[in-house]
């Protein structure tokens, strides 16, 4: 493998996951981290997007990853874990085999600092995935941002929610706190909340990279079933906007702040935050130090404090382009500005509060609303363990809103369960915002950055 080549890493949360990713970085190649349950349609289309001349790859995805590989001229070859050597086809070798015939001398490669490190989606909850590029400068750069805020030590034990092929939790885990020393906990099994309350009663963490969903998870986890959290100094939580009532609940049951943030591929990470002893409830804080933020209207300019517009970001951290997508880079990188294409508003006091995504909005009778105002709303109602609201047609095809609702526990499902919640929205919202159209499912489906898949409910919802 030579410098600049792009190596595609599908791979379970693991230490061999940990020394690959920073092996290929070394040599001054590209890593991408690749999600371990995606079909092979979706595998194919990454593959046909990077072309990786290797993937490197474990026995959750490899027969995906061989299908996907048929119709393409990449990878030039497969390295693979767990695979038996006589399973091995032509063109596949085996990962400890050639740790065993390797040198332990490795000539690191004298990469500059825009030198490409990492690859890294950006995780929309509609249509294909965009590619990006995280440079070895733009890495470094975040770092010393957010230490600022986390103040990382030695000492400190890390444990994720997310898999470390979601950006956030790579960065969050294996980036950031190893330049300190930190230590993570890493499990390839399939997180839940009994396996996060097992983890940290068997390492006692210090921090938690967190989402609401899994937050809200734990805390409907019976008393008896937890473990002690009294290890963890700081979670932080990402992917999902985090509701104020939820930090409240988690902070009261656990102990521990949350700190809440926003970030994105485009960014390299993560670009405004909470500060610990400093939380606003339901605010995802003010910008880190190095980065620039604004509310905009649709023609730039910038709105005063409290009204709602685009959020458009400025750091060093941009590479400024999405790979082989020129029309949506134009749209996205504007000269030193990132156009975030998410609805913000900003208080008095500098904090910026998530309203929705731009392209999330529904006309209903004429007006412009957003879900997210509909979920909160819902999310009150103490039967209701999580929800989602996207725009559906009527009998009239006319746009309405529909919910899609998780129940906590053992709350059964029934039309006279469907009218209540209609009801209940119905006496705190707008007549136009509550929802027509109520479908209960087992959980919400979530794309592979483990936001809510707007666009399946959307198929749903037909």
């Amino acid at each position: 493998m030579e410098v600049e080549n792009r190596v595609y890493v599908a791979l379970q949360d693991s230490p061999e996951f940990v020394a690959t990713h920073y092996a290929i970085q070394k040599i001054g190649a590209g890593i991408t981290p690749a999600y371990t349950f995606l079909s092979p349609k979706q595998y194919e289309y990454e593959i046909n997007l990077f072309r990786p001349k290797v993937i490197v790859a474990d026995t959750s995805c490899i027969d995906k990853l061989r299908e996907a590989a048929q119709l393409t001229k990449y990878p030039k070859a497969f390295i693979t874990l767990g695979v038996p050597p006589s399973s091995l086809r032509p063109k596949e070798y085996d990962f400890y085999s050639m740790v065993e015939r390797a040198s332990s001398e490795l000539e690191v490669e004298p990469t500059h600092k825009d030198d490409i490190a990492r690859w890294g989606f950006s995780g929309g909850s509609t249509g294909s995935p965009k590619a990006t590029g995280l440079t070895h400068g733009a890495l470094i750069y975040s770092f010393l941002s957010f230490q600022q805020i986390m103040r990382y030590t030695e000492n400190d034990v890390i444990l994720p929610v997310p898999k470390l092929f979601f950006g956030y939790a790579l960065t969050g885990t294996i980036l950031h706190p190893f330049r300190v020393g930190a230590a993570a906990v890493l499990s390839p099994e399939r997180t839940t909340a009994k396996r996060i309350f097992e983890l940290a009663e068997q390492y006692k963490p210090t921090i938690l990279i967190q989402v609401p969903s899994m937050m809200r998870k734990m805390l409907q986890t019976p008393k008896e079933e937890r473990t002690d959290l009294s290890t963890v100094r700081l979670c932080t939580s990402g992917g999902e906007h985090l509701s104020a009532d939820l930090y409240r609940e988690w902070r009261d049951t656990f102990g521990c702040e949350v700190i809440d943030l926003i970030g994105s591929a485009e960014m390299s990470y993560t670009y405004i935050s909470n500060r610990p002893g400093e939380v606003v409830p339901g605010s995802c804080g003010k910008p880190i130090p190095g980065y620039e933020a604004k509310i905009v209207d649709d023609e730039g300019r910038e709105l005063p404090d409290g009204e709602v517009g685009e959020l458009i970001v400025k750091s060093p951290t941009s590479i400024g382009f999405y790979w082989h997508n020129y029309e949506k880079s134009r749209q996205v990188f504007r000269g030193e500005w990132v156009y975030s294409g998410d609805l913000f508003k900003r208080d008095r006091d500098g904090y910026f509060w998530f309203v929705g995504r731009k392209d999330d909005q529904l006309k209903v009778s004429g007006v412009w609303i957003l879900p997210l105002e509909i979920e909160k709303c819902i999310q009150t109602h103490p039967d209701i363990a999580d929800c989602a609201v996207v725009g559906v047609k009527d009998a009239d095809s006319l746009d309405t809103v529909k919910a899609f609702i998780v129940l906590r526990g053992r709350v059964v499902r029934s039309e006279d369960k469907s009218e209540e919640i209609k009801k209940f929205a119905k006496e705190k919202l707008s007549p136009h915002k509550f929802p027509r159209f109520v479908e209960f499912l087992d959980e919400l489906p979530k794309n592979t950055a483990g936001k809510i898949d707007r666009a399946k409910l959307k198929q749903l919802g037909i």
